[in-house]
This record gives structure tokens, sequence and C-alpha cells, in this order.
């Protein structure tokens, strides 16, 4: 357990609600006695009756914000709550969420450059027409062996050349599929 610093006269206080909202007639009675104690309030926008969020300071997300933000500034000495109440474990879950979801998305990024530096190859027409893409979907290379060129029928080879490219694109969408479904725990998340 870390034992808090003791505060001093001059110390910065951040002031959060980090569960049921304060009446505004009450506000400035919490303000004054911080002030009689010789320190500096500093208020969070949960703190404010206007945002209430039902009978709550504002809503989890606010909460969660003001208390972190509090708790990492370092001009603050010290972080009072200054309403209790239910609405405290919401707050502890949409803090975890938030992690859970950062996390996620760091996973996301990293995966999603590892995808793109990566190579995808497809062959076309028995192996004659082989194509190359990046993970951003651009042609990186393309093989064509001497007995697909055919002057007689161009055609042809372009069919091949389009079903190689076709190919090793769909290859990058199925693993960016795959990967991004292992990280998302099967969540539909658009991608």
């Amino acid at each position: 357990m870390i034992d808090p610093k003791p505060l001093f006269p001059g110390a910065r206080v951040a002031l959060v609600a980090p569960a049921s909202a304060v009446p505004e007639e009450k506000l400035p009675g919490a303000l004054d006695l911080v002030r009689r104690l010789g320190m500096e309030p500093v208020l969070y926008p949960s703190c404010y009756f206007a945002n209430r969020d039902g009978y709550l300071a504002a809503t989890d997300a606010q909460r969660a914000e003001d208390v972190n933000r509090a708790f990492a500034d370092k001009t603050m000495d010290g972080v009072w709550c200054i309403r209790g109440g239910y609405g405290g474990p919401n707050m502890n879950q949409q803090a975890s969420l938030m992690r859970q979801a950062q996390k996620m998305q760091e996973e996301l990024v990293k995966a999603q450059t590892e995808l793109e530096n990566s190579q995808f190859t497809a062959k076309a027409g028995g192996g004659v027409v082989t194509a190359t893409v990046s993970g951003k979907h651009e042609l990186v290379a393309i093989e064509i062996a001497p007995e697909a060129v055919d002057p007689d029928d161009v055609e042809m080879l372009q069919d091949l050349i389009v079903a190689a490219v076709n190919a090793a694109n769909q290859l990058v969408d199925s693993a960016s599929t795959e990967t991004m479904s292992k990280i998302s725990g099967g969540l539909n998340l658009g991608f």
C-alpha cells in the first residue's frame, strides 16, 4: 500500500465526484472548507450539478476520466472525492473497459502494421502467372512464364494477371479478418 503524502497549507487539491451528484447549494461549502484549511481547491467537471447524469455526478466515462486525470496531474498535491455513493462501481467498470479497449487498440495497430509489411502471393493459370501484393493491397511483383505469352491471345494473359492479383488480394483480406478476429475475440468491430 502506498501512503499518501500529508497535505499542507498552499496544497492544490483536486475535487472530483466519482459517484452521486453534488447539489449546487452544497458546492460552495465544500470549496470554503478546503480554503479554510489553507488549500487551493481545483474542481473537475464531475463536481458541477449541471453535468449530472440522472442521480450520478456525470456519465461513467466522465467520472472515470476526472478521477484518472486528477491522479495523473503532477501539479495536484491531493485528490478528494467530495461526494460518495453508488456510482463508484460503475466508474470502475468503465475504467476497466477503457483499459481493455486501449489494450485492444494497441494490439490492432501492431497487427495492422505487421499485416501491411507482409507479402501475399497467388498463382493463376496453373502457375503461369504469379502475383505478389503487400498487406496494403499494393502490387509488388508479377511473374509471367514465357509459355503464357501468346501474341494472338493477349486477353487470356490479361485475365490470368487479373485473376492472380485478385487471388493475392483475397489472401490479404482473409489474413486481416483472421488476425482482427483473434484480437477482438470474435466481436464484430466492422473489419
